[in-house]
């Protein structure tokens, strides 16, 4: 958990940081960090999962909290 904010996570074994706020949960790390935590979550809950990367078959742009969050060829 963190220090500042009770509601942010990091997981160091996995690589996954994560904010939680009511029922939606953001994260970023490595891919196989990201996928472990996706099948821990749907073994309790029915979720709705977006990926945003440069992958071809991910999204490039979605929005959390009111925010748009967004991949550029810079990262």
């Amino acid at each position: 958990r963190g220090v500042y904010n009770p509601c942010t996570y990091y997981h160091k074994g996995k690589g996954v940081k994560t904010l939680v706020h009511a029922d939606d949960f953001v994260s970023s790390g490595v891919r196989s960090g990201l996928k472990w935590l996706q099948a821990e979550l749907q073994k309790e809950f029915e979720i709705k999962t977006t990926i945003v990367s440069k992958e071809p078959e991910d999204a490039k742009e979605m929005r959390v909290l009111n925010r748009v969050v967004r991949i550029t060829e810079d990262g």
